[in-house]
């Protein structure tokens, strides 16, 4: 059998008083530092070179670290923009519908009000149609015969005449606007009791004169309104205001543009005369207002 190695005493014993001077050492080197500043020389030399040492052996981690940190502050940033664009925009969405709203609420006012002045003889009909062929104007309406809506009819609004009843079925109509090419009205010029022949032009925004004598008396803020002459529409129906005048065009007519009363682009409800109603009653203060 192997015996097992044998320890001397004597190698334990110098290893013990190896370690034990050094500890010694370092606890003399201690107080020696605490109670001196024998040793801030060395001390600060060593710092002084070791430190840009630290600083290139560290620069990775800081590189690293800045990285991180600038990534994730702008990951954060177009979250928080997102974020923002998405509460704006449904913050304006909801202005523009209360602002809708309000708009609307106030449209029914004054078509209440129109109503009022002739509670028999008018209905109100909202739009449920607009003709998609930008040749026709033309829309539609909920009301109809039942309604006492027939064809023929005048549709206003709170600003004057919007159009005609085209045809006329049991639970809705259609209504041809007066801006369509192939609409026209027998107005009176209420500033010289001229009558002349209002026709729309194809344009939202623009109605047209036609056969008028170029040695006519007209003037820019001239207003028409219906002379109930036609045997269709009712007198003083507000229809259109003169915008330009063309006295330039090749004779014998004056080339004019009239600017509508009404604003049919922007109703959601018009008001269909179902009987007989005088123009002047309805709109005898808005006439002398824009006269």
């Amino acid at each position: 059998m192997e015996s097992s190695p044998r320890v001397s005493f004597k190698s334990i014993s110098r290893e013990y008083i190896s370690a034990a001077f050094y500890v010694s050492v370092a606890v003399v080197a201690i107080v020696i530092d605490l109670r001196t500043s024998f040793f801030s020389l060395p001390r600060q030399a060593a710092q002084d070179f070791y430190e840009p040492l630290f600083s290139v052996i560290d620069l990775p981690i800081r590189i690293a670290g800045s990285a991180t940190s600038y990534l994730s502050s702008k990951r954060q940033l177009i979250l928080e923009n997102e974020r923002l664009r998405k509460d704006n925009l449904v913050g304006y969405v909801a202005d523009q519908r209360q602002k809708a709203q309000v708009s609307r609420l106030k449209d029914l006012e004054e078509l209440l009000s129109l109503k009022e002045k002739s509670p028999e003889n008018v209905v109100v009909g909202s739009i449920t149609f607009i003709s998609p062929d930008p040749f026709q104007k033309t829309v539609g309406i909920d009301v109809g015969e039942t309604d006492g809506v027939t064809a023929g009819a005048a549709a206003v609004d709170p600003g004057g005449l919007v159009g005609q009843v085209q045809r006329s079925f049991p639970r809705h109509s259609y209504v041809k606007l007066i801006t369509d090419r192939d609409f026209s009205v027998s107005t009176l010029n209420l500033r010289t009791g001229y009558r002349a022949i209002v026709a729309g032009s194809g344009r939202e925004d623009r109605l047209v004169l036609r056969f008028v004598p170029n040695t006519t008396d007209l003037a820019v803020g001239d207003v028409f309104v219906t002379s109930g002459l036609d045997g269709v529409f009712p007198i003083g129906i507000p229809v259109a205001k003169l915008g330009a005048i063309d006295r330039d065009a090749p004779p014998p007519f004056v080339e004019a543009e009239l600017y509508p009363m009404s604003d049919p682009s922007a109703r959601m409800e018009l008001v269909i005369f179902t009987g007989p109603v005088s123009g002047d009653d309805v709109y005898g203060s808005v006439a002398k207002g824009v006269k």
